[in-house]
C-alpha cells in the first residue's frame, strides 16, 4: 500500500502549545502507512530542536500569511498531498480560502487550537474572521477541536456540527513520566507556572496572589514573550523579586513542575493548555482559572485534588492556600491524566480522519 502523504502547517516553532501537538502527531504517525512532512511559515524558534531528524521540515521563511501563501499553494501543487492539517484559526482560514486549487486537491483538516471567540477579539477586522467562520471552516474536510467549550464556540458562529470532532491534545505518558522529580531546596512550597509572558497567560494574576501567601513561598514562570518587562517590574515592585523567578523558556520543564508542590494555571483564555496536561501526568496538582479552556472538562475524570478549576480569583488563592508543602519525594505522584489524552490515542483520532477524507478523495 502507498503511503499517505500528509502535512502539517504551523506558523512557527516559536514555542506555541498549537505547534507541540503537530509535532507530536506528526511523528507519532505509523511511518510505514504516513509520510509526514511539518510545514512552518517560519522555522525559527526553540521548538525546531523538537523537531526529529526523522520528520521532513520545510521552512518557507516567510512569517506574514499574506507573504507565505503563494508559496505554501505552490508547496501543495508539487507534493500533491492526500491530506494537509492546519492549526491556528487566521491560518487555516488562509489555507482554506485557497480552496481545491491552493490545496493541490488534497483534504484539509483544520484545527482550531484557541478559543473562536479569542481569536476574534484578537483580529483588527473580527467581522471577517465570522465570515471566515460561517464560510470558509464548511470546506474543511474535518474541523478538529480540542475541548468541548471550543466546539460550543464554533458552532455558534456556524461551523456545522458534523464537521466538527473533539480530540484532545496528545501527552506521551511514559516519556513525560521518565522524567526524575526534582525539588528547589529549602522551607515552603514551591508553585511552578509555564506559557508564553502575554496578557492571555494571567501571570499578572501570580504577582497579586503571592503578596497574600506566607514568605517563604516561591514560584517559578518559565517563559518568555512580550510582557517579561512588566512582570519583572510589577514583581520589583510588589517586593517579591526573591520569591518569584523569570528564568525564561525551557525546552525540559518537567522535572520542575515533577518537583513542584502545585502547577497555576491563571489564564485569562485557553484551548487546552498542555502543560497543565503534563503536569497532571506527573501527578502535580493543578489549579486553573475557570477560563483555562478544556481543563474544566477533566474535572469528572481525575481524582479529588489533582485538578482544582476556580471561578473567582478569591477561590483561586484559597486553593493555593489549602496546598500542603510536599515531603522530600522519593518519586513520581500517580498519573492523574486519563487514558484519553495519551498520545497512541490522539494519534489514532487523526489517523482515522486522514485516512476517511484520502479514502472519499480516491473515490472522486
Amino acid at each position: 500500500m502507498q503511503r499517505r502523504r500528509v502535512a502539517f502547517i504551523v506558523p512557527s516553532l516559536a514555542g506555541g502549545g498549537a505547534e507541540k501537538v503537530m509535532i507530536s502527531v506528526a511523528t507519532g504517525l505509523d511511518s510505514a502507512r504516513y509520510d509526514a512532512t511539518l510545514v512552518a511559515l517560519s522555522a525559527q524558534g526553540p521548538l525546531r530542536d523538537l523537531v526529529p531528524k526523522m520528520l521532513a521540515l520545510v521552512d518557507l521563511g516567510q512569517p506574514r500569511l499574506r507573504n507565505a501563501l503563494p508559496a505554501l499553494f505552490s508547496l501543495f501543487r508539487r507534493h500533491r498531498f492526500d491530506a494537509i492539517v492546519s492549526t491556528m484559526g487566521y491560518l487555516n482560514m488562509g489555507i482554506l480560502l485557497g480552496g481545491r486549487i491552493g490545496s493541490g486537491g488534497a483534504d484539509i483538516i483544520v484545527r482550531e487550537a484557541n478559543t473562536p471567540d479569542a481569536t476574534l477579539a484578537s483580529l483588527r477586522l473580527p467581522g471577517l474572521g465570522r465570515f471566515g467562520y460561517r464560510h470558509l471552516y464548511r470546506r474543511a474536510g474535518a474541523v478538529v477541536c480540542n475541548a468541548h467549550g471550543v466546539r460550543r464556540e464554533l458552532a455558534a458562529l456556524g461551523v456545522p456540527a458534523k464537521h466538527i470532532r473533539v480530540i484532545p491534545n496528545p501527552v506521551d505518558i511514559d516519556a513525560v513520566r521518565s522524567t526524575t522529580a526534582m525539588r528547589d531546596p529549602g522551607p515552603g512550597r514551591r508553585f511552578v507556572a509555564v506559557g508564553r509572558l502575554t496578557h492571555q497567560k494571567g501571570f499578572d494574576r501570580l504577582v497579586s496572589l503571592m503578596r497574600q501567601t506566607p514568605p517563604d513561598d516561591r514560584l517559578t514562570i518559565l517563559g518568555e514573550g512580550p510582557l517579561r518587562a512588566d512582570l519583572e517590574k510589577a514583581v520589583r515592585d510588589a517586593g517579591l523579586s526573591g520569591r518569584i523567578g523569570l528564568p525564561g523558556f525551557s525546552n525540559d520543564p518537567l522535572p520542575l513542575i515533577a518537583g513542584a508542590d502545585a502547577f497555576l494555571m491563571p489564564s485569562r483564555w485557553e484551548g487546552l493548555p498542555n502543560a497543565a496536561l503534563e503536569a497532571l501526568a506527573l501527578g502535580t496538582p493543578v489549579i486553573a482559572s475557570a477560563q483555562s479552556g478544556g481543563l474544566a472538562d477533566l474535572s469528572d475524570e481525575t481524582s479529588p485534588g489533582a485538578l482544582t478549576i476556580a471561578d473567582t480569583a478569591e477561590r483561586f488563592a484559597s486553593a493555593v492556600r489549602n496546598i500542603h508543602a510536599r515531603p522530600e519525594p522519593t518519586g513520581l505522584r500517580p498519573n492523574a491524566l486519563p487514558a484519553r489524552f495519551s498520545r497512541d490515542a490522539v494519534v489514532a483520532s487523526y489517523a482515522d480522519l486522514i485516512d476517511a477524507g484520502a479514502d472519499k478523495r480516491e473515490k472522486r
